[in-house]
């Protein structure tokens, strides 16, 4: 299975309490699969041709991968309720690239925060800005460990070697 048609069913099952795409009913999986499969599909490969950038900092498309899952499900449309958009929830004011793409600056960021303070400190502050941790019992450290989760899932997907740590 191509890792983002893996990435997609992993999107669907993160964003619908926990239930895989296979154990809805066969009606509700035949109109997923029509209205919003290919637009998954399509920007989980949008997001990796991003990633794959000389000039970016990324080290880990499928650290990239994770945030968008969780972010949005890989839904380049979203626009939340404080303004975030792109499938990255990014904001065009804290854009560390102008006025570039919202998924590139969104990736620049999340990339610079895995390796300035690793997974879950990184995904926190990616959720809940500077000051956020993976200490106490945040809503910032619940997010983080959504994200490992999905990390790992994507990971064990693909057979892949993954630093988890």
């Amino acid at each position: 299975m191509s890792l983002c048609l893996t990435a997609a069913l992993i999107a669907f099952q993160a964003h619908n309490g926990g239930v895989s795409l296979f154990d809805v009913s066969a009606s509700y999986r035949r109109r997923w699969t029509e209205r919003h499969l290919q637009r998954t599909v399509t920007e989980c490969e949008t997001l990796l041709s991003i990633t794959q950038d000389p000039t970016l900092p990324v080290t880990d498309p499928l650290w990239v991968l994770s945030i968008a899952i969780t972010e949005t499900g890989l839904n380049n449309d979203l626009v939340s309720s404080a303004g975030a958009r792109s499938s990255m929830q990014t904001y065009r004011r804290y854009s560390p690239c102008g006025d570039c793409d919202l998924r590139r600056a969104g990736i620049i960021h999340a990339s610079r925060l895995l390796g300035e303070h690793g997974m879950c400190d990184g995904a926190a502050k990616y959720n809940g800005g500077p000051a956020a941790s993976c200490n106490g019992d945040s809503p910032s450290k619940k997010y983080a460990h959504k994200v490992i989760g999905i990390y790992a899932e994507l990971c064990e997907a693909l057979d892949a070697e993954c630093n988890l740590c």
